[in-house]
Parts: C-alpha cells; structure tokens; sequence
C-alpha cells in the first residue's frame, strides 16, 4: 500500500512525495573516487563537530555555574544562569557569526565594484560548488591565506588576505579546490595553491 502510494504521488508535486536523491555537484564527483569521502559526507561531518562543540561549551558553562553558584548555596541557580549564558553565546554567533569574525580580524567587505578579479574566482567556486555566491571579505595581511566562515551556504562568507587580493598576485592564489571552503556548518580553511 505505501509503495503504491509513493509511486502515484511520484512526481505529482505533492509536499509527500518522494524527491530523487540530490547530487553532489560534477565538481566533487572524482572526491569519493580520490579520497573515498564525499561532499555530504564531509558536510555532515562538520555538521556533527560543531553539535559537539556547541554542547560541550553549554555543559562547562553549566558546570562553572554550577559550581560558583555551590559557593553561595545555590548550585541550581548557578547552573541555570551558565546554561543560559552558553545558549546566548551560541544564539549570537549563530545569528552574526560571520560578521563577529571578521570584524574581529579587522576585514573588510568587498563592495560590488572592487576587485572584479577576486569576485570572479570566488563566483567561479561557487558554480563550480552548486552553492550560492558567499560575501567576499579582504583581511589586511601580507601573507596569502584564506577561509570561510558561516552555519549555511546562503549566509556565509569567504575573507581572503589583501596577499590575494592584491591584483597583482594573478592566477598565484586560485583556489586548488572548492570542497576547501564549501563545507558548511563550520569555519573551514581554504587550500590556495
């Protein structure tokens, strides 16, 4: 009964109906074969990190409560207010964490009309991804390096060294792979070659 109920919403459009498998993007296909993991799998990956990271910060936090809250009887009380800081923490870099951390880094944000260069490479990994184009930050450093930063792919940011973006760095600092920087869920260093 419900295989046949899944072949007639096939198709029809229906929120229930089953959706083919979602592909991984042609620029990741030879990923698996290489190195014997693929894109989702290094998404869902950093996806688990992160969860473990986050969690473990509310557990110490709780603990710390926990434990300044004991010093004046209350441990309860202490655990409820780290629990709580921990979740506004975690709230705040959800909400503007890629902003916080450029911000932090002194970057600034790549305007529509500056460095068409750079705007090209990053747009290019971006098709290349299948994901949508991310903010383009410049970091004011001598050393070309690079890395993303966001929780999704449609509020997520690249920041690049000004080494990089400087034009007169050319094809130097082309990214060696778009899986480097389009792993979601957590901040990811980018390979430039």
């Amino acid at each position: 009964m419900a295989i046949d109920l899944a072949k007639e919403l096939e198709g029809s459009g229906h929120p229930d109906a089953p959706r083919p498998p979602r592909e991984e993007p042609k620029a990741f296909k030879g990923m698996q074969k290489a190195f014997g993991v693929t894109f989702r799998d290094l998404q869902r990956r950093n996806r688990r990190r992160a969860f473990v990271l986050a969690g473990t910060l509310v557990l110490l936090l709780g603990a710390l409560g926990a434990s300044l809250g004991s010093i004046w009887g209350a441990w309860p009380i202490g655990l409820a207010i780290g629990v709580v800081i921990a979740l506004v923490q975690f709230a705040v870099a959800r909400q503007g964490g890629p902003t916080i951390v450029m911000k932090a880094l002194g970057a600034h944000r790549l305007g529509p009309t500056e460095d068409p260069q750079l705007r090209n490479v990053v747009e290019e990994m971006a098709i290349a991804a299948g994901l949508p184009c991310p903010e383009v930050w410049v970091v004011p450093e001598d050393s070309p390096n690079a890395f993303a930063t966001g929780f999704r792919p449609d509020r997520s940011a690249i920041a690049v060294t000004s080494a990089c973006a400087s034009a007169s760095a050319g094809t130097s600092c082309r990214p060696s792979s778009p899986t480097r920087w389009a792993t979601s869920g957590t901040a990811t260093r980018a390979t430039w070659s």
